[in-house]
């Protein structure tokens, strides 16, 4: 049964793929499946597609859109802002995913974001995330590249730089040091230069770089303007 012409409903809609909520594209992302449930490695949205497990496989297609080898490889959140009615707390608001495999030990990472706050009567906690959570409305957590704590009005502005080293030997991981903020615990052992912080990511995993807030007090705006991940090298 090739086509649906002539086929009663009854008969074909097994065969159909849908939202697991059999509800309308909207702008969180969904699990798809088809007619009966079963389950693809897919979610999708309005405003995106996600691989979560598995194998995609391009063999014998036409790729367009990617960098050329040697080319740079970046990845930026969407813009996203939010008046608080009422508290609202860690959750991703914002993310997109890094394909297993995109980086490797020895390249070199740029994480950067700005965002604003208006309106603030308490504290505003916002997060920028390398996390396998990272589907919008997920819990926060994962590995915190960095963190603003403000109950002030105004722009805040983030910025690291992640070295990959090695894999751990038994593929669950890779090493990745960064410039540890003045909150972070940095590595001992070594006098002067600044402080660096380890971050257990395992790169050969689909990973999603995600932004989460917690505002802790209601009528508070904040925007963050999406995060840009660039590899470097």
């Amino acid at each position: 049964m090739a086509q649906l012409t002539g086929n009663p409903i009854k008969d074909s809609y097994l065969g159909l793929i849908k939202k697991t909520d059999n509800a309308a594209l909207s702008g969180t992302a969904k699990a798809i499946t088809d007619g009966s449930g079963g389950a693809t490695n897919i979610q999708m949205s309005n405003t995106s597609t996600n691989f979560v497990s598995g194998t995609v496989n391009f063999t014998g297609s036409t790729v367009s859109g990617l960098p050329s080898s040697g080319g740079t490889v970046g990845f930026k959140t969407a813009y996203v802002s939010e008046t608080q009615a009422t508290s609202s707390c860690d959750t991703v608001r914002s993310s997109i995913l890094i394909p297993a495999n995109t980086f490797a030990a020895g390249d070199v990472l740029m994480m950067r974001s700005i965002q604003s706050t208006a309106s603030q009567t308490g504290t505003t906690y916002s997060t920028i995330w390398i996390t396998t959570n990272g589907i919008v409305g997920d819990a926060q957590g994962g590995q915190n590249l960095s963190q603003i704590q403000s109950s002030a009005d105004g722009k805040g502005f983030y910025e690291k730089t992640l070295f990959i080293e090695t894999a751990n030997g038994t593929g669950l991981g890779t090493t990745c040091w960064a410039a540890a903020d003045s909150t972070e615990t940095a590595q001992s052992g070594v006098l002067g230069g600044d402080p660096i912080m380890s971050l257990a990511i395992d790169w050969t995993q689909n990973q999603y770089l995600a932004v989460s807030v917690c505002i802790d007090n209601s009528g508070a705006t904040w925007t963050n303007y999406g995060a840009i991940l660039t590899k470097l090298n």
